[in-house]
């Protein structure tokens, strides 16, 4: 698998695209009602600012995994754990 394009990202506060701290696309709005889609226009921007923080929220869950025991599986544990490899790819 090829590593994810680094950030930070940001979304462009005109249409809802998802853009990489170095100019390339991360991510384009989708499912809007003009496109046969049925989300709302505020749905499409929280999507939008979710998808530009996840390089940063990956890179705090990977803080925290560093901080748990090799051995703890409490739920907190193995929801940083399954977070990280779903974002991985490794689900």
């Amino acid at each position: 698998m090829t590593a994810h394009t680094p950030g930070p990202w940001g979304k462009d506060i005109f249409d809802c695209r998802v853009w990489s701290h170095a100019g390339k696309l991360v991510a384009l709005p989708m499912g809007a009602p003009a496109s046969g889609g049925s989300l709302t226009v505020e749905e499409i921007e929280a999507n939008a600012y979710l998808i530009a923080a996840a390089p940063e929220m990956l890179e705090a869950l990977k803080a925290i995994e560093s901080c748990l025991a090799p051995d703890d599986n409490d739920y907190a544990a193995k929801k940083v754990r399954a977070a990280i490899k779903k974002a991985e790819g490794r689900t």
